[in-house]
């Protein structure tokens, strides 16, 4: 190894601290914004797009509309359980619907 590999190898390792700082500081903000995290679980994109059985991309199409509000931590986004069902509620008025799927 000489020393153009120790420093990108160093580097590569600068990044990924960079990473996790960036995770933590925004689990800790989530934590601050809502003491009740416990309470209201994150679900996945994915899984809530098999749950309501749509694309992916309507979930995109919500979420740019500001239509269902979600929460993205390392790129990957996720919806607090308790905004889903506002959400079915007021787009479905189908309050007996919300007991069946499960959320």
């Amino acid at each position: 190894m000489n020393d153009a590999d120790i420093q990108r190898m160093f580097q590569q390792l600068d990044l990924i601290l960079n990473l996790i700082r960036e995770t933590r500081n925004e689990i800790k903000l989530l934590k601050q914004e809502d003491n009740d995290s416990a309470a209201d679980p994150l679900i996945p994109n994915r899984q809530l797009a098999e749950i309501l059985d749509l694309r992916p991309k309507s979930l995109q199409y919500y979420r740019k509309k500001k239509i269902l509000e979600a929460v993205v931590i390392q790129r990957r986004v996720f919806f607090r359980q308790s905004v889903v069902k506002k959400f079915l509620a007021e787009h479905f008025n189908q309050k007996d619907k919300l007991c069946k799927i499960n959320l």
